[in-house]
């Protein structure tokens, strides 16, 4: 495979995951296109406008097709598929029949329709729907969601995509390269840190791991460095340090 079709298909890997981008991820990518695949800036650029990604921008294909989320949270994935069908057909038609104007907000009707594709064919799949949604809106919680939805107590979702790990660079450890694409599911991370008082919630729940009189833990020392709590009192946390971040664990 070309440095061409190798960028290409990590552009497009990257569309599904992320449609829109900053100025600065931009030439971000542009610097892995001349490294890594070995283009020019220009023959990077082309790539990146034949893909549709937009830049700078915060886009909601529910609102390109015409409708809003809050539509389609009593619906299923059937009649939300049909809804976003007929809103793509309707839409694309008018398109097609504007001929080459510029629309008001600067696209050409050509870029338009291809975000009225991407529209489509986001909201259509289950999974891509649900990552969209998380991204619009990340502190609520959507009925057509329930089996991952966007927020649990206290936890966000990060949705899932690829991105590039390790270094080129000259000081990089040996196993820090090559750079190569990752690929993550979907995860929930906790939107504030562990604290003393919850973790002593967590001992009490489960004494093993709670340390012993000799100020060691129960269960192995392969699981700890040695200095495992080491400035509680025992098993109990500092008095003024309830709500502090856990730490030595």
């Amino acid at each position: 495979m070309s440095g061409r079709e190798e960028f290409t298909t990590f552009i497009n890997t990257l569309k599904a995951a992320l449609p829109t981008i900053t100025d600065v991820q931009r030439k971000g990518f542009l610097r892995i296109a001349v490294q890594q695949h070995g283009l020019t800036v220009d023959e990077a650029s082309d790539i990146f406008d034949a893909s549709g990604i937009f830049i700078g921008e915060r886009l909601d294909y529910f609102e390109v097709l015409g409708f809003t989320i809050t539509e389609i949270q009593d619906l299923d994935d059937p009649s939300i598929v049909s809804k976003v069908e007929a809103a793509h057909k309707r839409l694309y038609r008018e398109s097609l029949n504007a001929g080459g104007r510029i629309r008001p907000d600067g696209k050409t009707e050509e870029q338009w329709r291809r975000l009225l594709n991407q529209a489509r064919d986001t909201l259509i799949e289950p999974q891509k729907r649900r990552d969209h949604l998380a991204i619009l809106t990340p502190e609520t919680e959507l009925k057509t969601d329930t089996s991952l939805p966007s927020t649990i107590k206290n936890m966000s979702l990060i949705p899932a995509g690829e991105f590039q790990m390790g270094s080129i660079d000259k000081f990089a450890s040996k196993d820090e390269k090559p750079v190569h694409k990752v690929y993550v599911d979907a995860f929930y991370m906790d939107q504030y840190p562990v604290t003393n008082a919850q973790f002593k919630v967590f001992l009490n729940a489960n004494p093993d791991w709670c340390k012993s009189p000799s100020f060691k833990m129960h269960i192995s020392d392969n699981f700890h460095n040695g200095v495992y709590l080491h400035h509680w009192d025992k098993n109990d946390y500092p008095a003024d340090k309830a709500d502090h971040p856990v730490v030595h664990i």
